[in-house]
């Protein structure tokens, strides 16, 4: 069955874990939730906007902060950015990488401009 945490892998775990910004719990515990696509065709724009809003919505969930000072409503945002950057990241998806860039109305670099090691 196909799924993606909201933070993805165990491996990515203990890096979210580490990051300033990410959800834990009470004891210190880095949180996740797992988000499930096997219903989606990832291939179309559709069910790369399906999976992205329920990456979103697992993000928010795992990153909320019952404290709505500045600084925890900052971090609670970097928290679910990063999140999101992770979970996209790990699906791995042309589609669904194109669909976040699309919507963030950033530029994807020309063929020509993409750097060769």
């Amino acid at each position: 069955m196909k799924f993606v945490t909201a933070f993805a892998s165990a491996t990515l775990l203990a890096l979210v874990a580490s990051h300033p910004a990410a959800a834990a719990d009470p004891a210190g515990e880095a949180r996740s939730i797992v988000v499930q696509f096997a219903d989606l065709n990832l291939d179309t724009r559709a069910g790369a906007a399906h999976l992205l809003r329920r990456i979103r919505n697992a993000a928010e969930r795992v990153c909320a902060n019952p404290d709505r000072s500045l600084e925890k409503r900052m971090q609670e945002k970097a928290c679910i950015k990063f999140a999101i950057s992770n979970a996209v990241a790990t699906v791995d998806r042309p589609m669904v990488s194109q669909y976040v860039i699309a919507r963030s109305g950033a530029q994807e670099p020309a063929h020509d401009e993409v750097p060769h090691p």
